[in-house]
């Protein structure tokens, strides 16, 4: 560059996706009295017309970050962040952003940032290129989806990628609700019985006898533990299975002065998100026959989880009550037609004197 006399300012450019030291020195060129030719002095003394050091150049962008995994904590609502630190030079802030999708595919996801889906998140600031870096995102709500986290990254001299790279980001599960399942409850012996949805409070089952039971879950989503325990008691016991199937099998239910046994779950997802509810079993006596006899836990259906009304009580009484208005109608049917059948027909004109004996007592000849 060459400037006009006096102190001057000067912008130098510097191409484009270059990392390098240069070192820079100002020269002077003039003419003397009345030469016709200009002199310039090309000796360069660091300190008075060239730099004491050199002057670091660097327009290339550091390599955005791979992240290596993400690890949701429901129970607190945050999401764990890991990846390996910039390799190519250091860089002094990493930023966080993230895409909302469907969790199917990438294939479809803008690497442009300003695109409508991306959201930066936070920025951290670091300045290390020797270890992986991990932090901690709020999941602001409660939420059940998934999303593209990626990590940008920018050096010293605020260089930074202009695209997003999709394969470098991990797509990641935000769940923080709590797990739900389809409880089915039956006899141990196979006898089929009610269905109700557990992990959203207490709940209540009337209707059953005394006996074993298995108790079987299907979740809404895969469990990494299922734990039960009677009410009355600390220890708790771990449930069979795994994924989203789980069964307690042996539970005993018998009479109790209160009438009911109370029991506590505990359901927990991958995510750590906790589901615990009670559910209290009300139990009846078993049902007498005929002969005396009482009827098998087998012969005892419980009801659909509810609490227990009169609605069968009432619907037993109904075919009494048909047939005993089917005997009415026909005794009324009977009477009506067995008038009409043996009434006498109308007499017509006077009586004779054989037809009222009371007439030859007042009638003389």
């Amino acid at each position: 560059a060459t400037v006009s006399a006096g102190d001057q300012r000067v912008a130098i450019p510097t191409p484009a996706g270059v990392q390098r030291d240069a070192w820079y020195a100002v020269t002077a060129s003039a003419a003397w009295g009345q030469s016709q030719s200009a002199v310039e002095a090309r000796i360069f003394t660091a300190g008075v017309n060239a730099l004491t050091s050199s002057v670091r150049e660097d327009t290339r962008p550091p390599e955005q970050p791979t992240l290596l995994d993400a690890v949701v904590d429901g129970l607190n609502s945050t999401l764990a962040l890991s990846w390996v630190a910039a390799t190519n030079e250091t860089g002094a802030r990493y930023e966080v952003w993230r895409y909302a999708t469907d969790g199917l595919s990438s294939t479809n996801i803008s690497t442009d940032s300003t695109a409508i889906g991306w959201t930066h998140l936070t920025t951290i600031s670091a300045a290390t290129s020797t270890q992986n870096l991990t932090h901690s995102v709020q999941l602001t709500e409660a939420r059940d989806g998934y999303a593209l986290y990626a990590i940008r990254v920018a050096d010293s001299h605020n260089n930074m990628a202009a695209a997003i790279e999709i394969q470098k980001g991990l797509m990641v599960h935000e769940d923080t609700l709590a797990p739900t399942a389809q409880m089915f409850i039956s006899l141990s012996t196979g006898k089929a019985g009610s269905e109700v949805t557990v992990g959203h409070g207490p709940l209540k089952v009337s209707g059953l006898t005394e006996g074993d039971y298995t108790l079987s879950f299907q979740s809404d989503e895969a469990l990494t533990q299922l734990l039960w325990r009677n009410s009355a008691l600390t220890k708790w016991n771990a449930a069979s299975g795994g994924n989203t199937d789980w069964a307690v099998q042996g539970l005993f239910l018998s009479i109790s002065s209160e009438g009911e046994s109370s029991f506590e779950f505990e359901m927990v997802d991958a995510s750590g998100n906790v589901a615990q509810f009670v559910v209290r079993f009300g139990i009846i006596e078993n049902v007498a026959t005929s002969s005396g006899n009482e009827t098998s836990a087998e012969e005892v259906k419980p009801d659909s989880g509810k609490a227990t009304s009169d609605d069968g009580a009432e619907g037993s009484n109904e075919p009494l009550l048909i047939i005993a208005l089917i005997a009415v109608t026909i005794l009324l049917l009977l009477m009506f037609i067995n008038r009409r059948g043996g009434s006498a027909a109308a007499p017509s004109g006077m009586p004779s004197r054989d037809e009222d004996s009371w007439f030859n007592r007042y009638v003389q000849d």
